[in-house]
């Protein structure tokens, strides 16, 4: 795994530990949290037991457009 792949892995794994950590953005759509990890966006919900990660963008892309 490379350098950065491990940080993105270690900051999803972070969210497993604490999901209410993400920004909630019920914008986007129901139960969307979303938490930045280096470059890139993590766009998650919290499920009884786990973090459900629905979708990765780099933080310069136009989110709602790709919704």
């Amino acid at each position: 795994m490379d350098i950065y792949a491990a940080k993105l892995d270690k900051g999803i794994r972070l969210l497993e530990s604490q999901p209410r950590l993400g920004k909630p953005r019920e914008d986007w759509y129901p139960g969307c949290r979303c938490y930045q990890v280096e470059q890139h966006l993590v766009l998650y919900a919290v499920a009884e037991q786990e973090i459900l990660v629905a979708r990765l963008f780099h933080k310069r892309v136009d989110v709602i457009r790709h919704l």
